[in-house]
């Protein structure tokens, strides 16, 4: 199914990057060829048994759960410097670690949309 799709010119294809670029690396990017079915990925991917064999889902975590999964991301070593390895990434990183923390206050319900 999906090889015809993909020589139809219909739906995305992802293409492996090469070394062009040291956050392309980093991240093991791919860059998409976009079909003319002009649906997003999440619409394209429910027409497929992917979600439900786990091969891909959606993850939404509350603005006020952030902080709690950037220390769990951050203890195996996932970070603003390692998923974006040039100056902004490690500039955003410094601030996150040692600058002061945002002073906004967390209304329920107002920021739980991801």
């Amino acid at each position: 199914m999906w090889a015809r799709l993909f020589r139809s010119g219909t739906v995305p294809l992802a293409v492996p990057a090469s070394a062009v670029d040291r956050r392309v690396v980093v991240q093991r990017s791919c860059f998409t060829i976009h079909g003319t079915d002009e649906r997003n990925f999440e619409a394209l991917l429910l027409e497929t048994d992917l979600p439900a064999r786990e091969e891909f889902g959606k993850f939404l975590i509350p603005r006020s759960d952030a902080p709690k999964w950037l220390e769990e991301l951050d203890e195996p070593g996932m970070s603003f410097s390692t998923v974006y390895p040039d100056l902004s990434g490690l500039t955003t990183e410094l601030k996150f670690r040692f600058g002061p923390k945002p002073a906004h206050k967390y209304v329920k319900g107002k920021c739980d949309e991801a």
